[in-house]
């Protein structure tokens, strides 16, 4: 759910909501640029009118994810010659910044985390699917767990292939805790300290668990119907979490050469 406050929602509601229409955005454009912003086309998710669906993507996705549409709105609409033939109220504008700049600075870690890996791995399929990740834990939370666990193989794939150690087709033979065992092993993870080997142990433990996770209640393996239980979106998020900061731990290691 949104930690908007509904008068925060309503700000954003007067900004863009013109009697359904949603600035210059045609059905077509609106979608792209929806996509583009937040990884969903939001007038065919709900199937209402371009306004009607702006509302209820805000009233209900995460906070992150809302002020992204937002920011990305007021650039739109700053960018484009609407200040001067359709105007948003100048007190309105203001208010979303405000908006913007404080709900800014209550993303997670984890999300901030996540953008980051998105950028380090310039590959346009894989930042897509980040981008999905982060905003379907609420709408389809199996979808995000399925897209987790990839995102953790992918990592762990490249760094093996990048460091020589394995051939491509070599590595669609391991399963995930071997793909952290063995990157453990070429990067030389390891410490002296005991407290400092415990959670090195444990990475094998959460890769281990992610990938059952993602069996039985992620994307990505049919199941029957009656057998199986959608996952919790407080699911999704500790697999989202577990697997950006393995992702971001073992990425920052391979590429800047950090040692524990």
């Amino acid at each position: 759910m949104s930690n908007l406050s509904p008068a925060e929602k309503a700000i954003i509601k007067t900004a863009f909501n013109k009697q359904g229409y949603v600035l210059d955005f045609s059905n077509a454009s609106l979608a792209q640029f929806t996509v583009d912003s937040i990884g969903y086309d939001i007038q065919s998710m709900y199937g209402l009118s371009k306004g009607a669906s702006l509302d209820a993507y805000v009233a209900e996705t995460e906070t992150a994810n809302a002020v992204r549409l937002t920011n990305d709105l007021l650039d739109y609409y700053e960018g484009s010659n609407l200040a001067n033939s359709d105007p948003i109220p100048a007190n309105v504008v203001e208010k979303l910044r405000q908006i913007i700049q404080k709900h800014s600075a209550e993303f997670r870690v984890t999300h901030t985390q996540a953008l980051s890996v998105r950028d380090s791995f310039e590959d346009s399929y894989t930042e897509k699917q980040i981008d999905q990740m982060l905003s379907s834990i609420d709408s389809n939370p199996a979808d995000s767990i399925g897209k987790a666990k990839e995102l953790l193989e992918t990592c762990l794939k490249s760094i093996l292939l990048e460091r020589g150690v394995f051939t491509s087709k070599e590595l669609t033979r391991l399963d995930l805790p071997e793909l952290i065992k063995e990157t453990r092993t070429v990067l030389s993870i390891s410490s002296e300290h005991q407290e400092v080997k415990q959670i090195i142990g444990g990475l094998s433990g959460i890769a281990s668990g992610i990938a059952q996770l993602r069996n039985t209640k992620g994307s990505g393996h049919g199941r029957p119907l009656r057998a199986f239980s959608e996952p919790t979106s407080v699911e999704a998020r500790l697999a989202i979490d577990s697997c950006v900061t393995l992702v971001h731990f073992f990425w920052s290691i391979h590429k800047q050469g950090k040692k524990v």
